[in-house]
């Protein structure tokens, strides 16, 4: 078992693990390589009593996420908000949320140089899933995602950051578009005409929920915002969700958002950068489990 230090760094976890309010000897490291943003360790941690204990150390990036503050101080509000009453039929004796260890000075996160790193008790015995598999994995798909936006409907709004400004908003992604195409940085606009002939065709349909949000006919809503099946955790017997991880989106925006991104990615039959179009189609049953 090998310990690994971060680019540019020399502190290795077991350095880091040092920091954060747990009492043990780490006996190894092992690198969770699923996950496109952050770099995640499983840390086994030997306590006192002989017994080892797993936890989920992460190095979060703050290129992605630069403001480490709010984005933490989102993640601790919505973990505690859900503890005492979020609870998946896969779990058993524990919330169905990723539950924070705080760091030795009362903080959600450790900073070390320009790394910043949290840690969570590890989920054992689950898996995660990045194609489509079961209807029924589906159907409870849906009641996880949907019990999480029940769970947190009845926590104000204002009290999350919005961590990524226009995560969602397609007028404003539709603009930026426009933008990009007037500037064209790399010379790729002569190649793709039809493309853009394309999305100025529907451009009518991008302002719809943002112009609906902002004259009131619909409700802005905390979401999860990247609501995807891989960020459901099934127990391996008898396959039930235990929880809801990847919480760093969690903010303010629309339900439509959360819905539409599950049916774009799990009731599809290819992996979202398939060049073969002709392989694309949307499976009616899981989109009918789902909902």
């Amino acid at each position: 078992i090998r310990e690994r230090s971060s680019p540019g760094n020399s502190k290795t976890p077991a350095d880091i693990i040092s920091r954060f309010a747990i009492d043990g000897t780490p006996v190894g490291f092992h690198e969770i390589k699923k996950g496109y943003i952050n770099r995640t360790y499983r840390a086994d941690i030997r306590e006192s009593d002989g017994k080892i204990t797993s936890y989920t150390l992460q190095r979060i990036n703050t290129n992605v996420f630069p403001d480490i503050d709010a984005l933490m101080d989102n993640f601790f509000k919505v973990t505690e908000h859900l503890r005492p009453t979020f609870f998946l039929p896969g779990a058993v004796g524990h919330p169905s949320v990723q539950t924070l260890v705080l760091a030795r000075d009362g903080k959600p996160y450790v900073r070390d140089g320009e790394d910043c790193w949290r840690l969570m008790y590890y989920f054992s015995d689950v898996f995660s899933l990045d194609i489509p598999d079961k209807p029924d994995d589906f159907y409870y798909a849906g009641r996880a995602f949907g019990l999480f936006s029940a769970k947190m409907s009845d926590m104000p709004v204002g009290e999350l950051s919005e961590i990524i400004k226009n995560f969602h908003n397609t007028a404003s992604r539709y603009r930026d578009l426009e933008l990009s195409i007037g500037r064209d940085p790399v010379g790729r606009v002569k190649d793709v005409g039809d493309e853009i002939a394309f999305v100025r065709a529907h451009r009518h349909i991008f302002p719809i929920i943002s112009d609906a949000l902002g004259d009131g006919r619909l409700p802005l809503r905390i979401c999860h915002n990247d609501c995807n099946l891989n960020n459901i955790l099934f127990d391996n017997v008898p396959r039930l969700p235990v929880a809801v991880i990847d919480l760093d989106t969690v903010m303010p925006s629309f339900i439509f958002s959360d819905y539409g991104d599950f049916l774009r990615t799990a009731a599809n039959t290819v992996a979202e950068d398939e060049a073969d179009f002709s392989k694309i189609e949307f499976r009616h049953d899981i989109f009918r489990a789902f909902t």
